[in-house]
């Protein structure tokens, strides 16, 4: 009986030492986290561009703004561009404006081109203003320019211009180009 209260004392003894590592761990990682986690960008999304080249990828990170608004902090957007062993390039930033950015769709065309649909909700009552902004952008990949990779096709952008789907000045207006499906069919009208 006393070699098994002993054991007990020293696996108690244990288990009090580790309890106490791992709450103090716990403590550390509470104090740690908010400390180097707080960083003025965060990837939001990471999707596949091997349509376009093998290996490589677009990333969404969200941009903190400079004068958050009131229960949450706008953010702008920035498109980059990452491939294996290539450093990562910005291709744009979708700044605030009125709120932060939403990216509604992307498209890959012709194994060259990058579509990106981007709203941005509004809702003003001073100008009557109620709905979801949307601008439709457009890029052409430059494979032999590692450097800046993307440039705009400013022509396509034209095209599609940009408006707003809800009221303004009290009278609904629609904006059609709002999802992938119509900005392919308006695409292959345009003969792209």
């Amino acid at each position: 009986m006393q070699v098994e209260m002993g054991f007990n004392i020293k696996r108690r003894a244990g288990m009090i030492g580790k309890s106490k590592i791992f709450r103090l761990l716990i403590l550390l990682a509470a104090i740690a986290f908010p400390i180097f986690s707080r960083c003025d960008e965060l990837v939001v999304q990471q999707l596949s561009a091997d349509q376009i080249e093998k290996g490589c990828g677009l990333n969404l990170y969200a941009i903190e703004g400079e004068k958050p608004a009131i229960g949450r902090p706008d953010y702008s957007l920035d498109l980059r561009w990452s491939c294996d062993e290539q450093p990562v390039r910005i291709i744009d930033r979708y700044e605030i404006e009125g709120g932060s950015p939403d990216v509604v769709t992307v498209l890959y065309r012709k194994a060259r081109d990058i579509i990106v649909l981007v709203k941005w909700s509004s809702n003003s009552r001073v100008a009557d203003t109620q709905g979801d902004y949307y601008r439709v952008y457009a890029y052409r990949y430059m494979k032999k320019n590692p450097v800046k990779p993307f440039s705009r096709n400013e022509d396509i952008m034209k095209r599609f211009g940009e408006g707003l789907e809800g009221t303004l000045d009290g009278k609904p207006v629609h904006f059609p180009y709002k999802n992938a499906d119509s900005i392919r069919k308006a695409l292959d009208r345009f003969g792209y």
